[in-house]
């Protein structure tokens, strides 16, 4: 998949196969990683995201889940609202993502809470959800939330738009 150009420079847009011990399906995962490089081993805001230390020479870093770098979060909306297409992934923006803007400044942070998926805080503007088990077709959560932003759009409004993943399935 290709790297995140922009902001995101040295994030890696990740897919990765896994055949389940035992047999079954392959099953299909979206993992964005980054680069942190002259970052130390014991960052602590890091530490958590990382699954490598890197090396190039005598220049060092890690290897990291990109959704810890706030860096990747604004490249993906930058990507979003330009409708940008890059190799096989497509990115889609909503009506509702033009309305808003979002300072440089705003705080992006991480949730810390333990789940199968992945999810950024845009200051109290937005959240930005990453999930990770890749499947054929529309996400069923996704279609709740449009059902449920076109049924009561002054309650719920609804930002989410997907990153499609255009190739042979």
């Amino acid at each position: 998949w290709p790297m995140l150009g922009g902001a995101g420079a040295g994030s890696m847009l990740a897919r990765a196969e896994v055949a389940p011990r035992g047999g079954g399906p392959t099953q299909l995962y979206f993992i964005p990683l980054s680069l942190a490089w002259g970052a130390d081993p014991s960052n602590g805001a890091l530490l958590p995201f990382t699954l490598a230390k890197v090396r190039r020479g005598a220049q060092t870093g890690l290897l990291h889940g990109a959704m810890a770098d706030e860096r990747f979060t604004r490249a993906l909306l930058d990507a979003m609202r330009e409708e940008r297409a890059e190799g096989p992934i497509r990115y889609w923006k909503t009506r509702r993502l033009d309305e808003i803007e979002i300072p440089a400044d705003v705080e992006v942070r991480r949730q810390t809470v333990e789940q199968s998926n992945t999810s950024a805080l845009i200051g109290e503007l937005a959240i930005l959800k990453i999930y990770r088990r890749l499947a054929p077709g529309a996400h069923p959560e996704l279609q709740i939330r449009r059902f449920l932003a076109d049924c009561y759009h002054k309650v719920c409004d609804d930002l989410s738009q997907p990153i499609d993943y255009a190739a042979a399935y």
